[in-house]
């Protein structure tokens, strides 16, 4: 059996028991944000800069799932390969 992660936008496939390793790894981990903040002061100078940001996963695991494939639905879809872009 398979094991088929999402995070974000991208789907990754593994053996099961390393997807579910996998995700445990993620729920441990810190999210590390970077933010653009564009202000002006009181003179209208320009004074934007990027602030650094980690803080507990939380709500983030929302974006993670994981699921699961038989392993002949795996190899008919390994059959397939990489779709074409049109």
């Amino acid at each position: 059996m398979k094991g088929i992660i999402q995070v974000g936008y991208v789907k990754y496939v593994m053996d099961a028991e390393k997807a579910v390793k996998f995700m445990a790894l993620l729920e441990e981990a810190e999210i590390y944000e970077d933010k653009w903040n564009s202000n002006k002061d009181a003179e209208g100078k320009e004074n934007s800069f990027y602030s650094h940001h980690v803080y507990n996963n939380g709500d983030v695991t929302k974006f993670q799932t994981l699921e699961f494939m038989q392993d002949a639905f795996y190899k008919m879809a390994k059959l397939a390969g990489k779709p074409e872009s049109k």
